[in-house]
């Protein structure tokens, strides 16, 4: 079947297809309608569903007739065209005499293709097979041959369709049953998809659930773990400082033994308090403190802040200096405890013989005394002041001495550290000067 190669909507007359625009314009085009029924070819889908009267209306306006002139034509659409104005759209009667005065004295035939095809497929035999039945297969095959005959116009177009009913309310049912079918069948499928969607939405939830009790019993034990190590640290803590303190006591009283002048010095010459008054400090840099003791001839440079830590000994006994200090307070590896002491030698060795071997006898006992292992004698400063130094441990940590005598006064500088000591205390030491 043969189709225009436009959009618009086009009628056959006889062997010609008149392309019928809505304002009345036509345009023609030669094509072979042998063995074929004449009929309107429908090819916008606006005109698929016009009523009957509304497609006269279409195709029987006379302008329709003017391109290929035609007096007799011109007057019969005229007519017919004048006589559809006068009746109304449900005037089935008049429009079926209107369908037939349109196919005799214009030769055209109001049947379109999408009506003709849709009517042929519906009756075809085969559609009766199964389940079989004689009777409608008879008169799906009678109605089938007659609406391939050629020549088959609108009016015998209607006839058959009304022939038809019987076999099209089958169709339609089960068409019906099948659209139900095809509804109860998606209708399953969605509520099949919404349990299976609720499924794993439950899924998906528990699996939360269970992660989130997962977690928070991850989070209980971490922050049990935590609370734990913070209370070991804090106890670790607590037990540093208290050996530290335990540390500077006990460094304290070792050099307590050495310096003890109260059972040697005589009424008028007993030690001082501590010189802190007499002192004189100043601030370098932030790793350097310069302490000068111009009563006592000698100054030190010392890496921290030092202060009286007599207050810290649960003695009586005096020194005249007895200072200490540290730096990396809060950093257990890195961290350095200095002290300086100074006191007087023995008085009663002025007044014995050898006095410089007896006194220098004395400083060495009083590092044996101390715990000191190593213990070599050294000579300290440009001025060669006599002295040893030793090292020991104590509750873990180094500890490295230096004790020496300047005229009448024993000094001792000492280091307790586990971190590079040996440099540390050969800064510390290094820091004494003599005053001229």
């Amino acid at each position: 079947m043969n189709t225009s190669q436009n959009d618009t909507p086009v009628v056959i007359v006889q062997n010609t297809i008149v392309l019928s625009e809505t304002d009345g314009k036509d345009q023609e085009k030669k094509v072979d309608s042998v063995n074929q029924p004449k009929m309107t070819l429908i090819e916008d889908e606006k005109f698929l569903k016009e009523s009957l009267y509304e497609r006269l209306k279409r195709l029987c306006f006379p302008s329709n007739f003017m391109i290929d002139y035609n007096k007799e034509k011109v007057d019969a659409a005229n007519n017919i065209y004048s006589k559809l104005l006068n009746i109304s759209p449900d005037n089935i009667a008049a429009l079926d005499e209107l369908c037939k005065l349109a196919e005799e004295e214009l030769d055209l035939n109001l049947l379109d293709e999408y009506q003709f095809n849709d009517l042929k497929n519906k009756i075809n035999p085969q559609n009766f097979m199964n389940p079989y039945d004689s009777t409608k297969i008879t008169l799906a095959n009678d109605l089938y041959s007659k609406i391939l005959q050629p020549g088959l116009n609108y009016s015998n177009f209607i006839i058959i369709k009304e022939a038809a009913k019987p076999l099209l309310d089958i169709l339609q049912k089960k068409e019906d049953a099948k659209r139900e079918q095809e509804r109860i069948a998606e209708q399953k499928r969605i509520e099949q998809e919404k349990i299976a969607e609720q499924k794993r939405i439950e899924q998906e939830e528990k699996a939360a659930k269970i992660e989130q009790e997962k977690r928070n019993r991850e989070w209980k034990r971490r922050c049990a773990v935590e609370l734990a190590q913070r209370k070991r640290e804090e106890q670790a803590e607590k037990d540093y400082k208290d050996g530290i303190r335990n540390t500077i006591i006990i460094v304290g009283i070792l050099f307590i033994g050495i310096y003890l002048l109260c059972h040697y010095a005589s009424p008028s010459e007993k030690p001082k308090e501590t010189i802190q008054e007499e002192s004189t400090i100043s601030k370098q840099d932030n790793n350097s403190f310069y302490y000068e003791f111009p009563e006592y001839g000698f100054a030190l440079n010392s890496p921290c802040e030092m202060e009286n830590v007599s207050k810290y000994l649960n003695t009586k006994d005096n020194f005249f200096i007895n200072y200490g200090g540290f730096t990396d307070k809060n950093d257990k590896q890195m961290l350095t405890f200095y002290q300086f002491i100074v006191s007087r030698c023995p008085i009663g060795y002025k007044d014995v013989p050898d006095f410089e071997q007896k006194a220098d006898e004395y400083i060495k006992s009083r590092m044996y005394d101390g715990s000191f292992v190593n213990v070599k004698p050294v000579s300290v400063g440009y001025e060669g002041y006599s002295g040893y130094v030793g090292e020991t441990t104590h509750q873990g940590y180094k500890q490295k001495g230096l004790i020496f005598r300047k005229e009448n006064y024993v000094i001792s500088l000492t280091i307790i550290t586990n971190n590079n000591i040996d440099t540390k205390f050969n800064k510390f030491t290094n820091g004494f000067k003599t005053l001229k």
